[in-house]
């Protein structure tokens, strides 16, 4: 039978005040809890196999830890990302250039990057040999 998700599980990670002074909390998603087709059964959840729940701050020397359940947001798993969120695609929104990373230069433009910068100004008797 397929399962749904119904929740997203979260641990409260730590806090931050963002640029209009407003107390934020960052979340660290640590699986889903989820439900068959079958109302008979009751739900499950599926932890990320990466999370350590021992690893979370635990400032009060508690014996637990707090998982919270949030509605998960509307998401298909095979659906292709609809905006390009790379540094490059949003200075080009913007209208402005960003240089090539040098993974993505030619070897024209390597070569002169190089001379650039082998041919600073230096007088020889400073050289130590």
């Amino acid at each position: 039978m397929p399962s749904k998700v119904i929740y997203d599980l979260a641990i409260k990670h730590s806090e931050y005040i963002n640029s209009n002074n407003e107390n934020k909390v960052k979340w660290v998603n640590v699986g889903k809890a989820m439900r068959t087709d079958d109302k008979e059964k009751p739900p499950f959840i599926v932890l990320d196999r990466h999370i350590n729940l021992g690893g979370f701050a635990n400032p009060e020397c508690r014996d637990s830890i707090l998982v919270s359940c949030f509605k998960p947001k509307d998401y298909t798993p095979n659906t292709p990302i609809s905006e390009d969120t790379t540094a490059a695609a949003y200075a080009q929104a913007k209208g402005k250039s960003v240089p090539a990373t040098p993974q993505q230069r030619t070897p024209s433009e390597k070569l002169a990057a190089i001379n650039s910068q082998a041919s600073m100004d230096f007088d020889d008797d400073d050289m130590p040999f």
